[in-house]
């Protein structure tokens, strides 16, 4: 029977990680449990989710293989030759893989910051960002916005086609 999980959520790359703990008569886990363990994989799946479980035992033993494993995880977001993220300007890729990371919604500060250019330069191109529909306006309004999300069109330039 399962003791104990912790779950992480990571909507934007669409990924799931669940840390199992197991009891020592981990064998004598019913039909019934089992099966609802199996049927909340599969609706993360259906949600379009990686589901990426890890037991405590490995997180613990063998970190250095976790953390391999989730690299070439998201190593599939290195290689971006087929989904298009390569049309874009550099500053606009920069800006969509650091929102992809962030995890919130961002201002105007972090683009500065993260791209190490002027406040004026840098609205510039989150306002054409925004008239391409990669980013979207969260906080204040359509003309002066305070804070941006990256959009699921941006999402998709991550994601392989194949």
């Amino acid at each position: 029977m399962i003791c104990s999980r912790k779950r992480a959520c990571h909507p934007q790359i669409r990924i799931v990680f669940e840390e199992d703990s197991f009891i020592t008569h981990a064998e004598k886990i019913t039909r019934d449990r089992f099966s609802l363990e199996r049927a909340r994989a599969r609706s993360v799946a259906m949600l379009g989710y990686t589901y990426f479980p890890y037991s405590r035992d490995e997180l613990e033993k063998k970190p250095i293989l976790c953390q391999r494993n989730l690299y070439g995880w998201l190593g599939r977001f290195g290689t971006v030759q087929e989904a298009g993220l390569l049309k874009l300007p550099i500053y606009e890729r920069e800006i969509l893989r650091f929102a992809l990371t962030c995890n919130k919604p961002f201002g105007m500060k972090e683009v500065c910051h993260w791209l190490q250019l002027t406040r004026e330069t840098c609205s510039k191109i989150v306002r054409d960002m925004a008239a391409k529909d990669l980013l979207s306006h969260s906080g204040g309004s359509q003309t002066r916005s305070y804070q941006f999300l990256i959009t699921e069109k941006a999402i998709a330039l991550f994601h392989r086609s194949k």
